[in-house]
């Protein structure tokens, strides 16, 4: 499209007008059907052309303005936006959804007066006009035709032509309407005189943003969407039905909090026998309590659970964790279970105990139990560093039997027990768990280079097959005969990581002796091999197994054969390394003189190449491999 010229007629904005009105009236001007024949050269609507910047450098040369001064009646998006939707309205964050762009609202008297758009008519919370206090229009009163900005001039219908000006059927204003339609006035700035305002408090303070947003959450419960925050209650409502639901949520908002309280008030008496909070209050409940965000608004959650904690008489929902219910006269069995953290069957036991002052009372076919609060309190302040069984497991990350072994043994203090007869519950030391793993964390200790490690379970694995319990195993960690090397992202005794060899030579101080018989894993850990050569050695009979009498589980290799076969054998790999050569390259040099091993992958599919001494004695092992590197240099 061709650069465009600059428009035959041009204007300075009017004082309080938007852009989409600014086009309109120069549409208008220019004798432009509608202000698309303009905004099309920067490929947008009126109204689209506000809400994102579309070139604002063409448009300014059409309209003859400063790019900034286009940029100032506009609403783009706000700086610092974080995605929450905000749009610049006269330099004051604003939500998108608080902007009525779809219908052009207007106040007939002020066309009449002057003739060109006010920005203020697009907040969504404006639904009078403060001046002349009538209700604004969004559509002809002649035709009923909606308004839009695509179509002009601003005084008239787009569809018969009438004249919007026309005072036909004017509805008259609320005070509660027109009192929040000044406010926002004077929280832009475009009142001079805007008298005393009767949001007072809190709500003096808040921004365009939160005022808007609290005016519509209020309104929203006069609305059919009694679940919004505030957001969507405008969507697809008439203007009519929007200034009545704005005009008395405006009143919950006046002399804040009376009249919220008052009308809370109102709700609680409408049932005569209230059972809780949810079926009382409905939605409001879920959005006041549940939905509104920290920060401004808050007071709003504040009042709402300050009229809960201080007058509320019937039952409140064991869910809603938001009520204060320090000043309730009593507490259900199951608000007592959510708020303690005790079971209801054991919140019985302490009834029944008499640790708990509680009473019943009835209503009708049901019984309900009524818990002192102040008793509940002093229960929880004595077993504020107590936590149950299960809860002890899940923090050491261990299973209920082993936490009953560790108690046993003592390294965990357990004040309650249950008795002879099974009555009672476990109940352990919070603080003595937290300190047996700081104490474990705070002895680890940096891994040297090539250090094997081993996990928690590996060790339980391990000081099993050494027959060792495992209330020996954590106390060693305890008093640090062993010591953590590394850490995981596990929680409890699973979240360390220690010396594989460190944890082997505990394991054979500490096991239970077997005198007559040695493991596999003891074996290979005396011989220096891979647990699968032992295996093999057993089966080839190189390493020789005790008498069925005397195998014990995993205990069944000969520790005599096994120390006779370290003396008479030697491994190809240690050899040589020593020698400063390859094992393929020794096992080939001592082919070459006659000397076999005695078992190896390529022999009898054994991991590793292992000589007998004997075959070795006489060797000059040491020129043999220097007289093989010489002739290989030459």
């Amino acid at each position: 499209m061709a650069a465009p010229y600059p428009l035959a007629l041009r204007s300075a904005p009017r004082p309080g007008e938007s852009l989409p009105g600014l086009l309109m009236r120069l549409a208008m001007m220019n004798h432009y059907d509608s202000p698309n024949w303009i905004t099309e050269h920067v490929g947008a609507t009126c109204p689209t052309v506000a809400l994102a910047e579309r070139n604002y450098a063409s448009l300014a040369v059409l309209v003859g303005l400063p790019v900034a001064t286009l940029r100032n009646l506009a609403y783009l998006p706000a700086d610092g936006d974080h995605g929450e939707g905000l749009h610049s309205f006269r330099g004051h964050p604003l939500k998108r959804r608080f902007l009525r762009l779809a219908k052009r609202r207007h106040c007939p008297l002020c066309l009449k007066k002057s003739q060109y758009h006010r920005g203020i008519w697009d907040v969504v919370a404006v639904t009078v006009c403060p001046q002349h206090e009538l209700v604004l229009r969004e559509e002809c009163p002649h035709c009923q035709e909606s308004t839009t900005f695509s179509s002009g001039p601003v005084e008239r219908c787009r569809k018969c032509q009438e004249s919007l000006c026309d005072m036909k059927r004017p509805a008259r204003a609320t005070p509660h309407a027109i009192a929040t339609a000044r406010h926002i006035h004077q929280l832009v700035g475009e009142t001079t005189d805007p008298g005393p305002s009767p949001f007072t408090g809190p709500l003096a303070t808040l921004t365009l943003n939160d005022f808007v947003q609290v005016v519509m959450l209020m309104a929203a419960r006069f609305s059919n969407r009694p679940y919004s925050t505030g957001d969507t209650v405008a969507d697809d409502i008439a203007i009519d039905a929007l200034h009545d639901a704005v005009a008395k949520g405006a009143t919950l908002l006046e002399d804040w909090p009376t009249n919220f309280r008052r009308y809370l008030e109102s709700v609680h008496k409408l049932e005569s026998r209230p059972t809780n909070v949810i079926s009382q209050f409905g939605p409001f409940y879920e959005v006041v309590l549940k939905q509104i965000p920290e920060g401004p608004l808050s007071f709003v959650r504040e009042a709402f659970k300050s009229y809960l904690g201080q007058t509320w008489s019937g039952f409140v929902d064991g869910r809603n964790r938001y009520v204060l219910q320090a000043e309730q006269s009593f507490l259900t069995l199951k608000e007592a279970s959510s708020r303690s953290g005790i079971g209801e069957s054991r919140l019985r036991q302490l009834i029944e105990s008499g640790d708990l002052m509680a009473d019943e009372v009835v209503s009708g076919s049901r019984a309900f139990t009524r818990i002192n609060p102040a008793s509940l309190d002093r229960l929880m302040a004595a077993r504020a560093d107590l936590i149950g069984l299960t809860d002890a497991a899940t923090l050491l990350g261990i299973k209920r039997a082993t936490v009953h072994e560790l108690v046993e043994a003592k390294i965990i203090n357990a004040p309650h027990r249950p008795s002879a007869e099974g009555k009672g519950y476990w109940m352990l030391r919070f603080g003595a768990i937290e300190h047996l793993l700081e104490t474990i964390q705070n002895r680890r200790q940096p891994a040297p280079p090539g250090t094997r490690q081993i996990s928690f379970h590996g060790i339980c694995a391990l000081a099993g097959r050494h027959n060792i319990a495992l209330a020996d195993l954590v106390r060693a960690m305890a008093e640090g005969a062993l010591t953590p090397i590394d850490e995981t992202s596990d929680k409890g005794l699973k979240a360390f990581v220690f010396d594989h060899s460190q944890v082997l030579a505990w394991c054979d101080r500490t096991r239970k002796t077997h005198s007559a018989a040695i493991t596999i894993l003891e074996a290979a850990a005396m011989l220096g091999l891979k647990k699968g050569v032992v295996s093999h050695l057993l089966d080839l009979g190189r390493i020789k197994r005790v008498p069925k009498e005397l195998q014990r589980g995993f205990y069944v290799i000969d520790p005599a054969s096994v120390s006779a076969f370290h003396h008479d054998h030697l491994v190809a790999s240690r050899i040589a390394k020593s020698l400063g050569t390859s094992a393929s390259s020794l096992i080939t040099l001592l082919g070459k003189h006659g000397i076999v091993p005695i078992c190896g992958p390529e022999m009898d599919g054994s991991r590793q190449y292992i000589f007998a001494k004997s075959d070795l004695e006489g060797i000059d092992l040491v020129g043999l491999v220097a007289d093989r590197l010489k002739r290989g240099r030459t």
